[in-house]
């Protein structure tokens, strides 16, 4: 399955923090659990599931904030 944690921007933008793809069976983190993610900048850093959308052709979209926004 084919994933994507996105980051809404300072403008309200969609940003992509990650992507790659699950091993098949493999579960996906649950809205509200935390996650270490590299960010864009190369960093890891801790971040909050928000909410999960299934996109076409077996994906997630997986909408995270960082931890240090709370």
């Amino acid at each position: 399955m084919e994933y994507s944690y996105i980051t809404t921007d300072a403008d309200g933008n969609d940003e992509v923090v990650s992507r790659g793809q699950y091993d098949d069976g493999a579960k996906t983190p649950d809205v509200g659990d935390t996650i270490t993610l590299e960010g864009t900048d190369g960093v890891e850093r801790p971040w909050r599931v928000l909410r999960k959308m299934p996109v076409a052709y077996a994906g997630q979209r997986i909408y995270v904030e960082p931890l240090e926004l709370q």
